[in-house]
Formats: C-alpha cells, sequence, structure tokens
C-alpha cells in the first residue's frame, strides 16, 4: 500500500513538472518568459517611440538594466514557441496556427498600431512592428505580427529581406514601433512543496521493501 502511495505521489510530481515544461510563454506583467529558451522579453509597449541608437545610448536604462536587442533566430523562436514561424511575405494567412500566434503575441508583447486598416478594406488590423539586430549585429529589420479584428487572417512578418537597414544610421522615431529586447531569465528553484513531494514519495517506495523483508523473516 505504502508502495502505491509512494508511486502516485512521485507520478503527481512527474506530471506537474510536465505540465509546466509545455507552459512555453507566461506572462509576467510587463515582461514575457519563453520556458523553452529561458529567456524573458520585455513588452514592446515598453520601447514605443525609442529608436535604437536611443536604447542603445541608455533610454530608460535598458541596457544597464540587462537587455539587449534581440536577435532574428531569437525572435524567430519567440514566434515558433506562440504556435507559427514567421516568413517574409509579409502576407496575411488563415492558417489557424498563424492566427492564433499573432493573438498570443498580441496579447503577451502588446499592440503599438490599433487602428491600421488596408482600403478598401474596412476591418481593422491591429498590431506590432518592432526592431530586431541580425545575429552578426551588422544591420536590423523589423518583425510584426497583425491580426484581423475579426479574427479571420493573420500574419507573421519577417522584414529582414524587405526593409534591411543599417541601425548605426537610424534614429527614426515612431511611437508605433518598440525594439524586441530580451535578457536571460533568473534561473527558478522548484517550489519546496515539490521537493517534499518527491522526498515523501521517495521514502515510502524505500520502506516498502524494508517491511516485505522484516515480514518474511519473522514467518522463518
Amino acid at each position: 500500500m505504502q508502495k502505491l502511495i509512494g508511486s502516485a505521489m512521485l507520478l503527481a510530481v512527474v506530471c506537474g513538472y510536465s505540465t509546466q515544461s509545455h507552459a512555453t510563454l507566461i506572462d509576467e506583467g510587463n515582461t514575457t518568459l519563453d520556458t523553452s529558451t529561458n529567456l524573458e522579453w520585455l513588452d514592446l509597449t515598453a520601447t514605443a517611440g525609442l529608436s535604437i541608437n536611443a536604447i542603445l545610448g541608455g533610454a530608460d536604462n535598458f541596457i544597464s538594466d540587462g537587455w539587449k536587442f534581440a536577435t532574428f533566430s531569437q525572435v524567430d523562436a519567440l514566434f515558433g514557441d506562440a504556435g507559427a514561424a514567421p516568413d517574409q511575405s509579409g502576407a496575411f494567412v488563415t492558417t489557424p496556427a498563424v492566427i492564433s500566434a499573432a493573438q498570443e503575441l498580441s496579447q503577451l508583447m502588446g499592440v503599438l498600431s490599433p487602428n491600421v486598416t488596408f482600403f478598401p478594406d474596412p476591418r481593422l488590423y491591429p498590431g506590432t512592428s518592432a526592431f530586431v539586430m541580425s545575429d552578426d549585429g551588422t544591420f536590423a529589420a523589423q518583425f510584426t505580427y497583425q491580426v484581423a479584428e475579426d479574427g479571420s487572417s493573420a500574419r507573421l512578418w519577417d522584414a529582414s529581406v524587405a526593409i534591411p537597414f543599417d541601425p548605426s544610421t537610424w534614429n527614426g522615431i515612431n511611437s508605433s514601433v518598440g525594439s524586441y529586447l530580451v535578457r536571460a531569465a533568473p534561473t527558478t528553484v522548484p517550489e519546496p512543496t515539490v521537493l517534499s513531494l518527491l522526498a515523501l514519495g521517495l521514502t515510502m517506495l524505500g520502506l516498502s521493501p524494508r517491511k516485505r523483508t522484516t515480514s518474511r523473516s519473522a514467518r522463518n
């Protein structure tokens, strides 16, 4: 019986860890934690209207607080962990995974352009464009997530091919454009309750064989 209880406790702990491991993107207020990459993302609303050079120059102490410009590959991974990878066409699609990912990113990272329209379509296409650095740091571009207000279509756009530019000369300021800033998330320690359950389960499993051995010795 004790072995059964111990096994049940161990199973509960394992299931708990498994559930946490599948919660890829976690809203932490002004930041989003990607548990898949262990990266912390600053909400794009925090950097709206700031140029690349302003942030690199120390605006709002982002750099001194450990934030840095995300690279293309890091943003690719973020979008992928939301449910779909960005493409370079800039086209709106009706793919459910893309729509779902754009909606989740909008909720987590913020919407800087809520009133975008594409004439003659009367619908709104709220979304956000933000600066990203190339992996080698030689040029920059914008990555965009955008979804129709009725949820019928969306796009995850990697504009690195369509609109690349030299970050060292870019001083543009636009209140509807932010910057993807990222930093390594603090190392987390398992909750004491989980560790206690794990220890108790292992203890009970360890006691069971000794009880059986004791019973057999008594009978002999």
